[in-house]
């Protein structure tokens, strides 16, 4: 368990991430991070770019065509 400080940056608030969390995550300078809430707290995890392509066409296609999604769910 760490403990995190709260630190203004600009007209934001942020924390800085341990050394040792960045090296198991891996994420570089401007890669985003999906933070999930869960029931003690949060979960960071670093985002698959292919998944995300995925997550963004399917909801394209949900929101076109979500009569005929309607349709079959019935």
């Amino acid at each position: 368990m760490s403990r995190l400080k709260i630190v203004q940056i600009g007209d934001d608030c942020g924390v800085i991430l341990p050394r040792e969390w960045l090296t198991r995550l891996k994420p570089g300078t401007g890669d985003t991070l999906n933070v999930s809430v869960i029931p003690n707290g949060i979960s960071l995890a670093p985002i698959d770019p292919d998944i995300d392509d995925q997550i963004v066409a399917a909801r394209t296609i949900m929101k076109k065509r979500h009569t005929v999604l309607r349709e079959i769910g019935k």
